[in-house]
């Protein structure tokens, strides 16, 4: 997957040992845009856990490219007569997340980070403060996203940039202060130029 080899038993172990997860089964799926891996899970209390929680705890435990891109908590993983996982009867994984319960983006930048974020994650809604590798994305995907931001903002914006703020508010922060500093800086040799030309043309005088 993405060039690497991932081993789903594994994934599906560490899953199973969270607090509070008595099952598990982790599959790959594709949509339209990308192959991801997809993480079925049974609680206790039949409640849903908590995803940031959870990939904290799975990082900890697995490389970056076998975390799981969805999670779905179902009732109970259903299984056939020959004792394995019915995959044909597991849900389909759906994004009901509310769009009243996210920070909406309000900066030119966030709105444009928030566009490419949603095309390239496929994703209906998202907050502002979702990490990017939380919700879908992965290294090679951040490159994609990196290609068509630089399209926006300039060769400015580099790789690195993008893992350090991976959040739509803290990289369009980021950038705002870096065209800010350019900014300051063009006023500055601007006005250095200027000088030089006025002592240039004193000079002529004389």
């Amino acid at each position: 997957m993405r060039g690497f080899r991932v081993e789903l038993s594994e994934i599906e172990k560490c899953v199973r040992s969270y607090q509070g997860i008595t099952e598990a089964t982790v599959i790959k799926s594709v949509n339209d845009k990308e192959e991801f891996i997809l993480a079925y899970y049974v609680t206790k209390d039949g409640s849903s856990v908590n995803q940031t929680e959870l990939i904290a705890y799975l990082k900890q435990l697995l490389p970056n490219y076998m975390i799981p891109n969805r999670f779905v908590s179902v009732g109970a993983i259903p299984y056939n007569t020959n004792g394995k996982v019915d995959l044909g009867s597991l849900p389909l994984w759906q994004d009901n997340r509310q769009e009243s319960l996210y920070e909406k983006p309000q900066s030119e930048e966030e709105r444009k980070i928030y566009d490419v974020w949603q095309r390239s994650l496929g994703v209906q809604f998202i907050d502002i403060n979702d990490n990017f590798f939380d919700i879908g994305g992965h290294s090679l995907l951040l490159s994609q996203v990196h290609y068509q931001l630089k399209e926006l903002f300039g060769d400015g914006l580099s790789i690195v940039d993008m893992f350090n703020y991976p959040t739509i508010k803290a990289l369009a922060e980021h950038i705002s202060q870096k065209e800010n500093r350019d900014s300051f800086q063009s006023i500055i040799e601007r006005s250095r130029k200027q000088r030089q030309a006025f002592a240039r043309e004193a000079r002529n005088r004389i």
